[in-house]
């Protein structure tokens, strides 16, 4: 058992954000105050937060900003912050000048990246393994960044997902196993000095608990299903399960000894190309027809050059994987996942396909609103095609969300069809239930109490197989309206024409929409508004 004695890393990592100097946000061009982000909103010509800053939107609320990100939604929903040769501190990707250290790793995730490559190029003779560029630069231990991607966690409650991937290059024999799965044990399943349990997230655990209700025979088929054809039957976590946890991503010969959540290649979660693939954009459609995840890298380039991570949004890639050395906050790979309610997630805008296929990442989301000034019950009605997912599924299994736009409650959420089995549910960021129903079933009706809210509700359902989702409620009370990626299918809603977007320090930005593109930003992650067209 290694010494629990963290690291002492002197790391200050400082972010300068100009301040307009004597702006006293009153809206009349004065300048008067030196205070930036004041508490108090002074301002008496716009309803943004008090942020020292020139309007830039015609009359948003900020009592209803934008939700980018809904947590409630599966995590292979959203673009992913992701990070190459994480383990890079400082440097080009090879040489004696190159810095290999932890800071590396802890800048990335004080960046918001969700994702981060460890290349492990050799063994220790004592159990270890030593942290390098294809064995050109120093060497760094591994144990020594996992105790400290281990402080991190424990010192940031309930951070956003982390997935840790490995670039693995000294066998998967079973004592090499064994000396890795004992580091992974010590430094991300026990216990530290700071909290009881590590946060490493167990696949099987999941499918377990979130199978428990259904029968035997259901689970134990469920259980056995390739990682590809379980993504197709059960689907991902959400923003909101992941909280908290640290997920391994390995090659199918470690993944089949190891505690890992992600697979890449083969019947795997995710396809793992270099830049020449950036732009192939049939190979990125159906790797989303298929529920998987693309992943695309750097390659042959030097003193940290990255690609431009706007064309892999465009092209449909899930995780843009970029050396993150010399990355600040005020650069796209960190600022367009800068949303404050799921950092290091962002919406898709509009992704482009070939041969009609639908633009989006992973499953169809679909997207409704209604409106419930009082109490009343609305009714769901959903289809299903078994061709979107697995064939001969062992059921079929899909998630709804639902909350009020102003605060208002959902009091119950249920399946009228018979033989439906509620697996979960959840009350927060919003009231969200996971529904599985007999293999074959062709539809069901979801059936919403609601206390009622003045703003109406939106409701969010999403599942490998869902094709089509009817809202059926009278429409005397029409919704507000809400703001959703252009990728989620939209039910009974229209564009109003507007957009919301990040700016380079993470603010949001209004715009309209100009062919496929928000005319506030450059940034091609954005929102669309909509109002109901009824």
């Amino acid at each position: 058992m290694k010494s629990w004695i963290f690291l002492l890393v002197a790391m200050l990592l400082t972010v300068g954000f100009p301040g307009c100097v004597g702006d006293d946000d009153d809206d009349n061009g004065a300048d008067d105050d030196d205070t930036d982000g004041d508490d108090a909103d002074d301002d008496t010509g716009d309803d943004d937060a008090d942020d020292d800053a020139d309007d830039d939107d015609t009359g948003d609320d900020d009592s209803y900003a934008p939700l980018f990100v809904r947590p409630s939604l599966p995590i292979n929903a959203w673009h992913m912050a992701a990070s190459h040769n994480t383990f890079i501190w400082r440097g080009p990707p090879g040489g004696p000048t190159t810095l290999v250290a932890s800071l590396g790793l802890i800048r990335a995730l004080n960046l918001g990246q969700l994702f981060l490559e460890i290349d492990v190029t050799s063994k220790t003779e004592d159990g270890d393994f030593w942290v390098n560029h294809s064995e050109t630069t120093q060497s760094v231990r591994l144990s020594s960044m996992l105790r400290n991607l281990r402080w991190w966690s424990d010192t940031h409650a309930d951070h956003e997902m982390i997935v840790v991937g490995f670039q693995w290059g000294v066998g998967s024999d079973e004592a090499t196993m064994n000396e890795f799965n004992a580091l992974i044990d010590e430094f991300l399943v026990g216990p530290s000095p700071v909290s009881d349990a590590g946060p490493l997230f167990s696949l099987a655990d999941w499918v377990r608990e979130m199978t428990a209700a259904l029968d035997e025979a259901t689970r134990l088929e469920i259980a056995a299903l390739p990682l590809i054809e379980l993504a197709q039957v059960l689907g991902y976590p959400s923003i909101a399960e992941m909280r908290g946890k640290l997920a391994l991503e390995t090659g199918s010969s470690v993944f089949s000894q190891t505690p890992s959540f992600f697979q890449l290649g083969g019947d795997g979660h995710f396809t793992n190309d270099g830049e020449e693939a950036l732009d192939d954009i049939a190979a990125h459609t159906a790797n989303r027809m298929a529920q998987r995840l693309t992943r695309i890298y750097t390659s042959g380039r030097i003193f940290n050059g990255n690609y431009d991570l706007f064309d892999g949004f465009r092209s449909g890639v899930s995780n843009c994987a970029l050396n993150m050395e010399m990355v600040g906050s005020e650069h796209k790979p960190a600022y367009v996942f800068m949303d404050e309610n799921a950092r290091g997630y962002a919406p898709a805008g509009y992704v482009e396909t070939v041969d009609g296929q639908p633009n989006r990442l992973g499953p169809p989301v679909f997207v409704g609103a209604f409106g419930a000034e009082s109490e009343r019950i609305v009714s769901l009605d959903l289809s299903f095609d078994e061709a979107l997912g697995m064939t001969d599924a062992p059921a079929v299994i899909f998630r709804v969300a639902a909350q009020g736009i102003g605060g208002g409650t959902v009091d119950s959420m249920g399946v009228t069809t018979p033989g439906s089995t509620l697996l979960a549910n959840w009350q927060e960021p919003a009231a969200a239930n996971l529904f599985a129903l007999a293999s074959g079933e062709s539809g069901a009706t979801i059936e919403l109490k609601v206390s009622g809210d003045q703003m109406g509700y939106e409701v969010h359902v999403v599942g490998p197989t869902v094709s089509n989702v009817v809202v059926v409620a009278e429409t005397a009370s029409a919704p507000a309206t809400l703001w959703t990626s252009p990728t989620f299918r939209p039910i009974n809603l229209v564009l109003t024409g507007a957009c919301a977007t990040l700016a380079a320090n993470g603010e949001r930005l209004f715009g309209q929409l100009a062919g496929l593109r928000c005319d506030a930003s450059e940034n091609p992650s954005f929102l669309v508004e909509m109002k109901s067209s009824h």
